[in-house]
Formats: structure tokens, C-alpha cells, sequence
């Protein structure tokens, strides 16, 4: 009888450790879906799942409060419409189909509109002003006297992600000593499959002097391929194709930024993409190889449609990024931020915020306007930004950006960011003003 009730007892006990820990696992699993409601308490699966709110640095937060954000701005025929009527009007945006030679004087006068002597003082890596010397050096490796009367064009495409710079040099120049983030020589970053005109080459052989369609400047020559214009304007124009969605992803060790379209070739298969990308060979030519990746969230087959919806999903992806001048650290500007953005939507855009906020460009918002439409581009002087909205009385946005100051005027303190993050639109210039009081337009990219 003692017996039986001992191990009775030795029972009941091992069912209590069984429940307790049985229960205890269960809270852990309910744990780890954590949200956080409106009064930010943690919440978890145990709790009212209706009552999980996406915090204020995600996109849905944004997104759902936003009414008909999926409402399609413009269809692919209207956004070509767009971009043609933007073409012609614009001179900034350039149509290399249509060029076919340049001469003398225009080719000179268009090097030296962009290879121009700094007025100001620049100082070289090791913090020593630039001399004379450098300079000379540079205008003589632009090789204009070797211009033609008549220089018949070459078309080549761009195989790696480059810079464009200001000469052809790699040598990095700043505005101040130590300033080593933005290198004044570089203009912008140049992305695989982007055609380019080829006008010069450099006296060192180095580099290219060409043209992209919103922009020029200098390349390496090792980052393009030379081809005919006609193949390569039958191969961009190639249909299907997928187009990077994501920040960045890689390929064989080449990086294609948000916004890169590539073809697609073959039959389709059910989990793979067959892709065509161009290759740079022994000799300098143009060619093409296959290539067969994985179907994935990174791309988009075809354009993404084009809605305040996708406006703010893309801007998301950025979050986070280190803050790259012109595109250096393999990242982006505040522009080029905007510009990559739309380029998912099939739209071209300016490459700089004072080309981007030209009135002819898009519609156009006012102060008051703006601010009841989330996901339009604003503008201040030297920088461009989308905004999200407004919640509990601050209008906030996303932005690729350096930083900001706080404090009063007089005494101001900087903070640097170097990133793409949310801000709010009353923080500070370098005058103590705040970025709304600094902002001249907001704009939405559609026709009007």
C-alpha cells in the first residue's frame, strides 16, 4: 500500500513539471511573434493579434494610412509618354539613338564644360593643397589636341558599376583636408547595362570621355564594351526582362543597383530566370553570355507598377544604407536615392535635385500642398527626399543624407548620419533652419 501511494505520488509530481514546462514553452513560442501596440507595450501572439501595430520605420506603417496608395499613377504606355515628352524637352535628359557625329569646336567646348579647374582651393589624400602641376597634368591627359574636325561616334555599354568622373583620374581631390567621403572629382555611379556614346579617349588611354542619357563625364575604359549601336540598342530593347528591386544584388561578382533591367533570353523555366548580360572581351568588344539565376523576390519581371505604394516599399530598402557622394562606398546620394527609386517604374529621371525640381518636370506641389500627399519628392537647396506623412503632429520623411544640426542658431552642433533613415521634417540646416522651411517644391512624377 506504502508503495502505491509513493509512486502515486511520483506521478502527480512528474505531471505538474510536464505542465509547467509544457506552458512554458508555449508563452516562448507566442513570444517570438512580437509586435508592439499604439502605447508601444510588447505584444505577442497570445495577445489580440489584431492589435499589432508595424512601427514607424517600416513601410506598412506608412503605407496604411494612406488612402488608395495602390492606385496605379501612370500605366507603362502613359510612362512612356512620359519619358519621350521629357526627352524632348529637356536638356539635361539625352536620346543617344539619335546622334551620329560631333565636331571639333562642339567636342572641346563639351569637355571643357565639364573638366573644369576648381576656383576654390582642393587638397589631395594626404591633406595637401592641390598644385598646379596636378592641373596641368590632368588638361593634358583630356588629349583634346588629338580631336578630329569630324569625330564619328562609338557606342559601347558599361559591364561594371563605375565611376564617372570629373578628369580622367582616380585621384581623389576633397573640398576640405580629411574630408574623405566626398571626393569632388566624382560626378556619378554608373551602372552595368546603362549605354554610352563614346566621344575621346583620354591620352593615357585610361579612359573614356562619354555620355550617358543624363549625364557626362569620364570612365575607365576597362568598364565598357564597345559595340554596334544598333545591337545594343536591340539587346536593351529586348523583351521579356526582369528588373532589380532590391537595393543591390550580385551576379558573377558584378553588382546591379536598383533599377538595372537585363534581359531575359531562352524558354522560361518555372524556378529560374535565363538572363543575357554583356561581357567586355580581350579585346575591348562587346559580347554577350547566358546566364541562368534563381527566380526571387530580388527582381521584378518587368516593371514594378507604379503607385505611392511601391514609391514608399522601395524607399524602405534603402534604409539603413551607408550614405555614398556621387556613389562612392558602392551606395548612392540623395538623388540618385530618388532616381534609382523610379527607375523600377521604367521612369528616367535627372540625375541632379536642381535638374530633378525643374518646374516643367512632373507635377508640381506647394507647402500647403504637399503635405497632404505622402510619397511626393521634396526639394531644398542641395537635397531631395520622399515624404511619408505626417503622425502625431511631425511630418516625417526618408532620406539619403549626411546630416543635420540641432540647437539654437548661434549655437548649432552638428550630427553626422551618413545613412538613409526617417527623419522628421524640423530638423535643422546649417543656418538653423528647419528642412520645411528650406523645402521649395514637392513633386510627383506624372505627366500634368
Amino acid at each position: 500500500m506504502v508503495k502505491a501511494l509513493k509512486t502515486l505520488v511520483i506521478l502527480i509530481v512528474l505531471f505538474i513539471i510536464v505542465t509547467i514546462f509544457s506552458n512554458e514553452k508555449v508563452i516562448n513560442e507566442n513570444e517570438e511573434l512580437i509586435g508592439t501596440n499604439e502605447q508601444g507595450s510588447k505584444i505577442t501572439k497570445a495577445d489580440d493579434i489584431d492589435n499589432i501595430k508595424p512601427t514607424l520605420d517600416t513601410p506598412e506603417f506608412w503605407i496604411n494610412k494612406i488612402k488608395n496608395v495602390d492606385s496605379i499613377l501612370m500605366d507603362e504606355n502613359e510612362i512612356k509618354s512620359f519619358n519621350d515628352e521629357n526627352f524632348n524637352k529637356l536638356d539635361c535628359l539625352y536620346n543617344l539613338k539619335e546622334e551620329t557625329t560631333i565636331n571639333e569646336k562642339e567636342l572641346i567646348n563639351l569637355i571643357q564644360s565639364i573638366s573644369k579647374i576648381p576656383k576654390e582651393d582642393r587638397y589631395d589624400r594626404n591633406g595637401n593643397i592641390i598644385d598646379n602641376d596636378f592641373y596641368n597634368k590632368l588638361i593634358d591627359n583630356l588629349n583634346i589636341n588629338n580631336v578630329e574636325s569630324e569625330n564619328p561616334l562609338k557606342y559601347g555599354l558599361v559591364v561594371n558599376r563605375s565611376e564617372m568622373r570629373t578628369f580622367p583620374t582616380s585621384e581623389p581631390v576633397y573640398k576640405k583636408p580629411g574630408d574623405i567621403e566626398f571626393d569632388r572629382f566624382v560626378e556619378t555611379a554608373i551602372y552595368p547595362l546603362e549605354p554610352v556614346i563614346i566621344y575621346n579617349e583620354s591620352k593615357d588611354g585610361e579612359w573614356y570621355f562619354v555620355k550617358v542619357y543624363n549625364y557626362i563625364g569620364w570612365l575607365p575604359i576597362k568598364d565598357i564594351a564597345i559595340g554596334e549601336k544598333d545591337d545594343i540598342f536591340n539587346y536593351l530593347d529586348n523583351n521579356p526582362f526582369i528588373v532589380v528591386i532590391d537595393r543591390q544584388i550580385t551576379i558573377d561578382n558584378t553588382d546591379y543597383d536598383m533599377g538595372v533591367k537585363i534581359p531575359l533570353t531562352g524558354l522560361e523555366l518555372d524556378k529560374e530566370w535565363r538572363i543575357l548580360l554583356p561581357v567586355r572581351d580581350e579585346e575591348g568588344k562587346l559580347s554577350f553570355k547566358k546566364e541562368v539565376i534563381p527566380k526571387s523576390d530580388n527582381f521584378s519581371e518587368g516593371y514594378l507598377p507604379y503607385s505611392i505604394e511601391s514609391i514608399i516599399t522601395q524607399a524602405f530598402k534603402f534604409k539603413g544604407e551607408k550614405y555614398g557622394w556621387g556613389g562612392t562606398n558602392n551606395t548612392r546620394d540623395c538623388s540618385a536615392f530618388i532616381m534609382d527609386i523610379y527607375r523600377t517604374f521604367g521612369i528616367n529621371l535627372p540625375r541632379n535635385t536642381l535638374q530633378q525640381s525643374m518646374d516643367n518636370l512632373g507635377v508640381v506641389y506647394g507647402i500647403k500642398d504637399f503635405l497632404n500627399y505622402p510619397g511626393t519628392t521634396l526639394y531644398m537647396p542641395g537635397h531631395t527626399m520622399i515624404y511619408l506623412g505626417e503622425h502625431e503632429g511631425k511630418y516625417y520623411i526618408i532620406h539619403q543624407f549626411a546630416g543635420y544640426y540641432e540647437g539654437e542658431e548661434g549655437n548649432l552642433e552638428y550630427n553626422e548620419v551618413m545613412k538613409t533613415d526617417i527623419t522628421t521634417l524640423d530638423i535643422k540646416t546649417s543656418t538653423g533652419t528647419t528642412f520645411l522651411d528650406n523645402i521649395y517644391c514637392g513633386k510627383l512624377f506624372i505627366s500634368p
